[in-house]
């Protein structure tokens, strides 16, 4: 089986080589960048991940001195530190949101203030009438800046912008914090542990996202702290703290996926892992684990589905004439790019009830991938990766460009933010192909598998469903981890001769 994963992986790699190909061709150029200025991004990816397994090597010198906790007060100070500059970015780039979340946060304001659904959508555009009913992958979002709002509005009178800010800029911080305690999960090793924390700190989603507190960011806590509890769980010795953590696993999975859809394909990679990675395969053993994740997983659905419908936002009958069918998000996302599509959205809306919505879609799916043939197909999937593996900046001056001028509103709109971006994002690339690489020559397979597999899932779901770089934004503390592994091993082999040098130099000095 082991000869198996690394054929599959070695496929992944050479797939991802392409990815990267096509980001360098068609990614960056969406960001109105000269072709000069791509070159200079790409060396500069490349020199900054040998000048970080510099910094790695240092670093490592400097930890193995100190125990954990040592090591767990250095990482306080990073998120104390990055804390602190969230907080800049959430008042100085803090706007009316616009947009989805717009919509979301004017029906949620308006709940909370009358407490009723009579008069959500009147603020709404006339073609997002009963907006929750079609979208209810938002219901979960509206529910809560529902109750955050009301809160506010009860003990103020006021419903400020800033409160759901805030909320998300906490959401950011501690999915640094659990990004920190995953890799201590993953890699047993305090230096690659603080240095995933590092890494985390220049990583501009995590200042830029906090001003826009949309599903993206919002559902990133409940898709590590899933991750970190299901790691955890299937490793404890303890049975009773075993069996509480895989159920956790699943009760935050679920409640991830209500706010962002993409977090359900955790449940076939948790799956994956079980199988993929244990030595010795217990299928009794693991049943039970999965069916704990899955217990977890029933729970969550059957309160939130019961917490979220208490609040009256829809009915059979409308749902079946308005919502929008799982198909409409496949068939957008084979139109050009991939990305929204209004025409998609009037098709769609004109094809009657849910099953015939659901027909004429399918229908509209058929035609595409035959007009398409396989040139054309391949040519769109170029296209769909690039335009949401490619883009850095993760879309986030879309949603920022308005609001009051200022000199951080100004830096996100530069070339300077665009490529810093670029350059980050191509290093994550590229460790993520050396890490697959890596996975399909080595005999050894690691807990760093997990992240593979994820980004197998994560990749294959969005080339069939519609995306957009801000896609990715929950699932990118795991492009952080992989970097983190990558720069990890090219350090130790970058200096492995010159430490059995030095080794042989001390030696010498020992004889004599």
């Amino acid at each position: 089986m082991s000869k198996l994963y690394r054929i599959v992986q070695g496929g992944f790699a050479g797939i991802f080589a392409l990815t990267i190909i096509s980001v360098y061709i068609r990614g960056i150029k969406h960001l109105h960048l000269a072709v000069t200025t791509e070159i200079l991004i790409t060396l500069a990816a490349v020199a900054l991940m040998f000048l970080l397994s510099l910094f790695y090597r240092k670093l490592k010198n400097k930890v193995s001195s100190l125990d954990n906790r040592q090591t767990d007060r250095i990482f306080l100070g990073i998120v104390l530190g990055m804390l602190a500059v969230q907080l800049v970015f959430a008042f100085v780039l803090h706007a009316p949101p616009s947009s989805d979340l717009g919509y979301v946060d004017k029906m949620a304001r308006s709940f909370a203030e009358n407490w009723n659904t009579s008069h959500i959508y009147d603020e709404l555009p006339k073609r997002h009438f009963n907006y929750l009913v079609r979208y209810p992958n938002n219901q979960a979002l509206f529910v809560m800046l529902s109750l955050v709002y009301r809160g506010c509005y009860l003990l103020t009178g006021r419903m400020p912008y800033i409160v759901p800010v805030l909320l998300n800029t906490f959401a950011l911080n501690l999915s640094a914090v659990l990004l920190y305690f995953i890799a201590k999960k993953i890699f047993r090793n305090n230096a690659a542990a603080l240095f995933s924390g590092i890494l985390s700190a220049g990583f501009l989603v995590f200042y830029t996202y906090t001003s826009f507190y949309y599903t993206d960011s919002v559902s990133m806590p409940f898709t590590l702290g899933s991750i970190l509890l299901f790691l955890s769980g299937i490793e404890s010795k303890k049975k009773i703290r075993s069996a509480t953590e895989l159920i956790s696993s699943g009760l935050l999975l679920i409640a991830g996926y209500k706010i962002k859809g993409s977090v359900i394909i955790l449940i076939p990679v948790f799956l994956l892992y079980l199988v993929v990675f244990t030595k010795k395969f217990n299928i009794l053993k693991h049943i039970k684990q999965f069916s704990l994740v899955i217990t977890g997983c029933i729970v969550m659905s059957l309160l939130s589905g019961a917490f979220i419908g208490s609040f009256n936002l829809d009915s059979k009958e409308l749902s079946n004439e308005i919502e929008f069918p799982p198909t409409h998000w496949v068939m957008m996302g084979l139109r050009d790019r991939g990305g929204f599509s209004i025409d998609d959205f009037w098709f769609t809306i004109h094809s009657g009830d849910y099953d015939q919505k659901k027909a004429a879609n399918i229908e509209e799916i058929k035609n595409r991938v035959s007009d398409y043939g396989f040139a054309g197909m391949t040519e769109h999937i170029a296209k769909k990766v690039s335009w949401t593996w490619g883009d850095g900046t993760y879309f986030i001056n879309y949603y920022l460009h308005k609001g009051p001028k200022s000199a951080l509103r100004s830096f996100l709109g530069s070339d300077v933010f665009k490529i810093y971006c670029s350059i980050y994002q191509l290093m994550m690339l590229f460790s993520i192909l050396i890490s697959f690489i890596k996975g399909a020559v080595s005999k050894r397979q690691t807990r760093e598998i997990f992240m593979r597999i994820l980004i197998c899932g994560v990749y294959f779901f969005f080339i069939i469903w519609e995306t957009r770089s801000r896609y990715l934004v929950n699932f990118s503390p795991v492009f952080i981890l992989i970097t983190a592994s990558v720069i990890r091993d090219m350090s130790a082999r970058l200096f492995k001769s010159q430490s059995h040098t030095e080794a042989q130099n001390e030696t010498l000095k020992h004889i004599a």
